[in-house]
């Protein structure tokens, strides 16, 4: 036997147990028992079938043959497909064939399962050594490059769903963070977050359905809070538009336009409402103001040309005011500048610059005027302090007589003193009036003999009258303190900030807080009237008191 042959035929003797060796012949036991000689691989000619296959260590298929009770090996005999469909080395050339087309499939699910079901057939079935070490190297070397295909898919698709989650837990978290914002930009970009959700990809299921809750979550909180912030924004802005459709026809320029910028600014601040009655109430808005601000336009047009005109007018005016500075009759000039004054006033206003330089030259006019008259009037109050000197002395001596022992005596001098008085000037007013009275009541107290029981009842009366003031003088004192108070109450009502735009309960407190700054105003205007009633009242009496003492 070749060596070739000899090995072929160990071969057979490995995978088939009904084989044993000998000197050059292969005892094959069968039914019916027997030893048959191989001589050298070849049978003798004739009939011949296939008792057993088997894959060599080659990979080349490989036969064993039967011909009367003698048997033979032959290498490529015939290819495994034509091997019947029960055979072992059949069955698991089929497995590794099929392992290896399905090694690349993508069918995760159905080829997993069938790797599994080829696995079970695999194990099940038993073929020569040969055959399972060959074909078992390429079935489960196809298995294994599915398996880590499988593996790297699933691991890849986990990654993409843990790349997902995160995505989505930082979109929920800008979502949470834009939630109770109202700018368009935020509207936009809680838009652009949806479309990032959607290219963001799946999470797992699980995960999936929760951040999914908690996105819409957010993205409901913030298109509620828009809606409300949306509906607040209309009501502030119709109020805005109500009250500017009253002032489109007001003519009080400064105040209505300041309140008009102020209406802006809280157009502005109220954010915005919805698109329709966002531009519904703007043009509502914006046709009222223009309205005002055109009438407001044609009003200063029309003031500039009466400023041209006053510009005329008051230059004439500045002119006579310089001469009659220099007017020799004081008394009169100071009449002539109030008629001036008066004119100044009707005369409307001149352009600014003009206004301020005529005004300047016509008070400095006026100042002219009223340095000459406190010159005089300077001079006059010394003649009056000079002559209530003398009329106090004469007082004195008037007084002093209204006493004497010799009334003839005191008369005759007292007519002489009525002379002086005369002769004495004018003292100021208030001090003539009583230095007269006094005078008066030494004249009366000498012709009369009950002059003594008078002043006596008049100094009575004077102390009474000086209790009074004294007692309304305290009252004015506590007036004063509680108009102290008061002030600061009122001072600390206006301070009081406004309540939040946002606050549910802003107009009822806004409206409380400016019931109280009036009724505090009224009250104050109230303890004032009071205070002046109060001072005239004291200046009165304190004059009757002077003119008793």
């Amino acid at each position: 036997m070749s060596k070739e042959n000899e090995q072929h035929t160990h071969t057979a003797a490995q995978h088939f147990p009904e084989y044993r060796r000998g000197d050059g012949k292969v005892i094959f036991n069968r039914e019916v028992g027997g030893e048959v000689t191989v001589n050298e691989g070849h049978l003798p000619s004739g009939p011949a079938r296939i008792v057993q296959h088997y894959i060599g260590h080659d990979g080349i298929p490989t036969s064993v043959l039967e011909r009367d009770g003698k048997t033979d090996v032959h290498r490529g005999l015939d290819q495994p497909d034509r091997w019947p469909s029960g055979d072992p080395a059949r069955v698991k050339w089929d497995l590794a064939q099929e392992a290896e087309r399905l090694a690349s499939s993508t069918d995760w699910k159905a080829t997993g399962d069938r790797f599994k079901a080829m696995t079970d057939t695999w194990k099940s079935t038993r073929a020569d050594r040969s055959t399972e070490s060959v074909l078992g190297d390429r079935f489960f070397a196809a298995r294994k490059q599915f398996l880590d295909a499988r593996q790297h898919h699933f691991d890849e698709q986990n990654r993409q769903r843990e790349q997902a989650k995160y995505a989505k837990e930082r979109l929920i978290s800008e979502a949470r963070d834009l939630m109770g914002r109202e700018d368009k930009a935020s509207a936009d970009r809680m838009r652009a977050l949806m479309d990032e959700w959607k290219r963001a990809g799946r999470a797992d299921r699980a995960d999936e359905d929760r951040l999914w809750a908690e996105f819409q979550a957010a993205r409901e909180q913030f298109v509620a809070h828009r809606k409300r912030s949306e509906d607040d924004a209309r009501r502030i802005k119709e109020r805005v538009v109500s009250e500017a459709s009253r002032l489109a026809t007001s003519t009080a320029w400064k105040a209505t336009g300041d309140r008009f910028r102020a209406l802006l600014d809280e157009w502005k601040k109220a954010g915005r409402a919805a698109r329709d009655d966002e531009d519904r109430l703007w043009s509502s808005f914006e046709r009222s103001r223009k309205q005002f601000q055109d009438a407001r336009q044609r009003h200063f047009d029309e003031r500039d040309r009466e400023a041209k005109a006053a510009l005329s007018r008051k230059h004439g005016i500045v002119s006579r005011a310089q001469s009659v500075a220099g007017s020799a009759d004081l008394r009169a000039a100071g009449d002539q500048m109030q008629s001036l004054m008066d004119e100044w006033k009707k005369a409307g206003r001149a352009p600014k610059a003009d206004e301020d330089r005529l005004w300047s030259q016509f008070q400095a006019a006026q100042a002219s005027l009223r340095a000459r008259r406190e010159q005089d009037g300077a001079k006059r109050e010394r003649d009056q302090a000079k002559a209530k000197a003398r009329k106090q002395a004469i007082v004195s001596q008037a007084q002093s007589l209204a006493h004497g022992p010799d009334f003839k005596a005191s008369r005759e001098r007292m007519r002489s003193l009525t002379d002086e008085w005369k002769a004495a000037g004018r003292a100021y007013r208030e001090d003539e009036d009583a230095l007269w009275k006094q005078f008066q009541a030494a004249r009366d107290a000498l012709h009369h003999n009950s002059q003594a029981a008078f002043e006596q009842g008049k100094r009575e009366r004077a102390q009474r009258l000086r209790e009074s003031i004294d007692r309304m003088r305290g009252s004015l004192a506590n007036l004063d303190n509680a108009i102290y108070n008061t002030e600061r109450q009122y001072s600390d009502a206006l301070s009081r900030p406004s309540p939040r735009w946002d606050h549910p309960h802003r107009w009822e407190i806004a409206e409380k807080q400016n019931a109280r700054v009036s009724n505090l105003s009224n009250k104050l205007s109230s303890m004032k009237s009071r205070r002046s009633e109060l001072i005239s009242k004291i200046s009165d009496m304190e004059s009757k008191w002077r003119g008793m003492v």
